[in-house]
């Protein structure tokens, strides 16, 4: 496909493959489409984007685009090598490998360089919930291990509990079907209380 302009411009649309067919209705209906636009026409930095859109309710909202070396799902502007980004009642990403009879069968491998500082990211509304860093700890509610409030499960299986609270509180609460039969707490901030129902104590 061939786009002769005389005045060509970014976002220019350069071709598109449309699949038509009748409805049951008899009537003509487009069922998919794939569009290539120029998003950068410059000399010698020409950009691109493919998009792949199959009707949804009669629309065309591209479902996956090609840009800039990236994948973008429910975005024509990825930001990473696999952007998913879309507002949807449900799971967003399902990974299921139907195998998984052997140790090697996994669902997902995540890895980073080995100097990566952080290999994976949760966050909600922007904000970050938790993470797992290049030395393999978990830090939740923090980004530090040092950090004045969270919980760090280190890769050597030691936990570390900080908090800014200054007043009494419960650092751990032990429970057996939902009933609490113990916890650890903190008091003032500089004495700790190990409670439970047992006679025995720490």
């Amino acid at each position: 496909l061939y786009r002769n302009s005389g005045s060509p411009a970014d976002d220019d649309i350069l071709g598109r493959i449309q699949w038509s067919a009748e409805d049951d209705a008899g009537n003509d209906a487009t069922f998919a489409r794939i569009n290539v636009v120029a998003t950068d026409v410059s000399n010698d930095s020409e950009d691109a984007r493919m998009e792949f859109a199959p009707a949804v309710a009669d629309d065309f909202t591209p479902t996956m685009s090609l840009s800039g070396g990236k994948v973008g799902i429910g975005t024509t502007s990825p930001d990473s090598p696999l952007h998913v980004d879309k507002s949807f009642a449900g799971t967003l990403v399902t990974i299921h490998n139907t195998a998984g009879s052997t140790s090697n069968d996994r669902g997902l491998d995540v890895e980073t360089s080995t100097t990566g500082t952080t290999v994976q990211r949760w966050l909600n509304a922007g904000s970050e919930l938790a993470r797992i860093n290049g030395s393999g700890q978990l830090l939740v509610g923090t980004t530090s291990v040092n950090g004045v409030n969270g919980t760090t499960i280190g890769s050597s299986g030691n936990i570390t509990l900080n908090t800014s609270t200054t007043s009494n509180g419960e650092y751990i609460t032990f429970r057996i079907n939902g009933t609490q039969v113990g916890s650890i707490t903190s008091s003032n901030g500089n004495a700790t209380a190990y409670n439970g129902s047992s006679d025995y104590r720490l």
